[in-house]
């Protein structure tokens, strides 16, 4: 499949499971950078793990994501950060 976002950068939250996760592992596929974002961080690390196992870039940006009334701004964070390799909590 080719998508050509090769190189972009892409924010999936709930990537720790279920459709996130396959939609951050196709991205990464791809040749995305990946921020994978899950409010539980083992199971964004496994697809994080996953994502390194198959060759691709990501970062792993823990949060909540806000929610009704909640507070946004670790997520917003953790989207600037895109593009550099690493773990943000």
């Amino acid at each position: 499949m080719e998508l050509g976002i090769k190189g972009k950068r892409a924010v999936v939250t709930g990537a720790g499971q279920g459709i996130g996760r396959e939609t951050a592992l196709v991205l990464a596929q791809e040749g995305a950078v990946v921020c994978v974002s899950d409010i539980n961080d083992s199971r964004g690390k496994e697809t994080v793990e996953e994502i390194c196992e198959r060759g691709g870039n990501w970062n792993l940006y823990s949060c909540g994501c806000g929610g009704a009334g909640g507070d946004q701004a670790p997520l917003s964070d953790g989207c600037r950060a895109v593009g550099k390799r690493g773990y943000f909590n």
